[in-house]
């Protein structure tokens, strides 16, 4: 007996020709699967995993360029989807026209045609609202300042769990002592 075949039959490994499987799909799934669930499920004009696919292709410095362009596009929408006029729709596509001048990533294009496609009509609109609003999400937790705030959160909680610590100590030398 070869050396594959026993490790196939101990480790339970695939054989070489099966090919990539399917996750089984659990109900509650594992903690990693569960961090990716979609946070607006059905209810943008994207499918959340291209827009992750799209934030990740942008380079880290221009995270935030593009963070705050899909702000200024979902104030438009905001605006327009409290009150759907032609006029306020017509400023979304003229608005959406000149930040796809911007840019020549196809992906950021591709995005920005998917929101001008569904801003046509009301339920379009919140759909784009809601695909913008989870665009500006996704880039602000990659920029700097989020880093930042984030790294000023982890030092508070350290010096928080270091005083309550020193207070556990001071309890049980006072017992014990």
């Amino acid at each position: 007996m070869s050396i594959a075949k026993s490790t196939r039959r101990r480790k339970k490994v695939a054989p070489a020709d099966a090919g990539f499987a399917s996750p089984p799909q659990t109900q509650a799934g594992s903690r990693f699967q569960t961090q990716y669930v979609e946070k607006y499920p059905e209810m943008g004009v994207i499918h959340e995993g291209e827009i992750r696919h799209f934030l990740f292709t942008v380079p880290l410095a221009d995270l935030s360029t593009y963070g705050a362009r899909f702000r200024e596009l979902m104030e438009v929408l905001d605006a327009a989807r409290q009150l759907p006029t032609a006029e306020r729709t017509g400023a979304v596509i003229r608005l959406i026209a000149g930040l796809e001048k911007e840019s020549r990533n196809r992906r950021y294009r591709q995005v920005l045609k998917a929101i001008a496609a569904a801003s046509a009509s009301e339920a379009g609109l919140n759909e784009a609202y809601y695909t913008a609003l989870r665009i500006v999400e996704m880039a602000f937790e990659w920029t700097n300042e989020y880093l930042f705030a984030f790294g000023l959160y982890e030092r508070r909680l350290k010096a928080s769990r270091h005083v309550r610590q020193r207070g556990n100590w001071e309890e049980k030398l006072a017992v014990y002592g």
